[in-house]
């Protein structure tokens, strides 16, 4: 193992571009040959809001997950064939356990396609996130209100909150944020996803986790809910399955990210969410590269890059 990182991305990272990346690369047999048989082709999902689609949206990223780092992985050198530590964001984690050596690619993408399908069942009524910049610190009871059923899902940053909850509870909340002067943005996700209004999701999950073939990891896996790095399989299989009804402590793993000792880490898309904001905040006396896939034209560049920073 080399002393860098992977970060995994989470739905709204779409775009019609998200495969570009891989099928430059010479992914396009590799796509299909993963991708569900059950699922429309993935080619045909591009060019309409059916990317959005949570039945959709989740095989959808974490296969560009995999076939990004597939081309990645073509062009290190054996000594870098493999990461030391992997995290990923809401789905990412799970794109992340197939990069670690966790699990096959395609039973990662079987496994998306089922828990989209289970979130999805759980949503008995119209549910959604929402991204909240606020202008200071604010006590969650007062941004949230325990009668609204909203909740907090992700916590990115001190003054930066993803909440979910239902739609119909929405309209007097967001005049709430707007008197509390919070910025809101809806996101493309109709569930209301790391929180208990996804409970049965997470149960029926588990045990579809259950149902396929795991082993040791080449990489300890950093987990968003519990902020701590986890190396057993067995471990790791109950924590993706947890985290579906748990608030994500983003920053938490970012801070343990920072800490872990790695020297590069690398964001393998699609898109590039996180890496500005980790690379905005190191650890005092850290040296810390870090870059997206995306910033660069070739894999060979960003191999290059990685041994260069590793090497220094």
């Amino acid at each position: 193992m080399s002393a860098y990182a992977i970060i995994c991305p989470g739905q709204a990272s779409q775009s019609a571009q998200m495969f570009a990346f891989a099928l430059a690369h010479g992914q396009r047999d590799y796509l299909d040959s993963i991708w569900p048989a059950s699922l429309p082709p993935w080619s045909d999902l591009l060019h309409s809001e059916a990317m959005f689609a949570n039945r959709y949206a989740q095989p959808l990223v974490a296969a560009a997950s995999l076939a990004n780092w597939r081309a990645l992985q073509a062009a290190l050198p054996p000594a870098c064939q493999h990461p030391s530590l992997v995290l990923g964001y809401s789905l990412g984690a799970l794109s992340s356990c197939a990069l670690g050596g966790f699990l096959r690619d395609a039973d990662c993408l079987q496994l998306a396609m089922q828990r989209a399908a289970r979130m999805d069942a759980a949503a008995t009524q119209a549910q959604g996130m929402q991204s909240l910049r606020l202008p200071q610190q604010i006590a969650l009871p007062d941004l949230l209100p325990a009668d609204a059923g909203w909740r907090l899902a992700i916590l990115c940053a001190p003054l930066h909150l993803i909440v979910a909850g239902p739609l119909a509870a929405l309209p007097p909340l967001q005049a709430h944020w707007q008197a509390l002067g919070v910025s809101a943005r809806a996101l493309p996700v109709s569930v209301a996803a790391h929180t208990a209004w996804q409970h049965e999701a997470a149960r029926a999950f588990a045990a579809d986790l259950e149902q396929v073939a795991w082993q040791a990891g080449d990489a300890d896996w950093l987990c968003a809910w519990r902020v701590r790095k986890l190396m057993q399989a067995r471990a790791v299989r109950e924590s993706l399955a947890g985290q579906i009804e748990h608030c994500l402590d983003w920053a938490g793993a970012l801070a343990v990210l920072q800490e872990s000792g790695v020297r590069a880490v690398l964001e393998i898309g699609p898109g590039a969410q996180f890496s500005q904001p980790v690379d905005s905040q190191p650890a005092q006396g850290a040296q810390l590269s870090v870059r997206a896939l995306s910033q660069f034209q070739s894999a060979a560049g960003a191999a290059a890059w990685l041994q260069k920073t590793l090497s220094q």
